[in-house]
């Protein structure tokens, strides 16, 4: 999903609580989004190949503070802090946009694609989906990676 899209559902839904899912569970209510980064990336793939793109990475936060409300952020809120990082920093519009948030309290963080994106009643539902790897240069020659006749590796 791109930024503009995800910044369109915001728009749209100004008045909801702004839900996210990880593995059809919504994660603690009284997250937070701690920082928005704007991250250009230049790669070359197995072929050889060269690719450049840019993504926009929301950071979720678990308070952990069991005194604080457990009250969800609403789509505004989440909309004004985007907008105030684009003032501070313009950021691509058309960049995918992916969400980093640390699950479980695990050690590992981890960045997620939004799968999917539902208003429901008073609440705008984000769900995450992982992230698959893939390898370009099959997706070009729609050939096996790796085999003798491929222009990977």
């Amino acid at each position: 999903m791109k930024l503009s899209e995800l910044i369109n559902y915001l728009e749209q839904s100004t008045n909801k609580d702004l839900i996210f899912k990880v593995d059809g569970l919504a994660i603690p209510l009284d997250y937070h989004i701690t920082e928005i980064k704007d991250a250009s990336f230049k790669t070359v793939d197995c072929g050889g190949e060269k690719d450049q793109w840019r993504v926009t990475v929301v950071q979720l936060w678990n308070t952990e503070n069991p005194a604080k409300e457990k009250r969800s952020m609403s789509a505004e809120k989440a909309l004004s802090i985007i907008s105030k990082v684009n003032q501070i920093t313009p950021l691509d519009q058309e960049s995918t946009i992916n969400i980093e948030y640390q699950k479980n309290n695990s050690e590992t963080t981890a960045i997620y694609a939004i799968a999917k994106i539902e208003a429901i009643n008073d609440k705008l539902i984000v769900e995450l989906g992982n992230i698959p790897t893939q390898c370009k240069a099959i997706k070009r020659s729609q050939q096996t990676c790796c085999g003798s006749s491929s222009s990977c590796c």
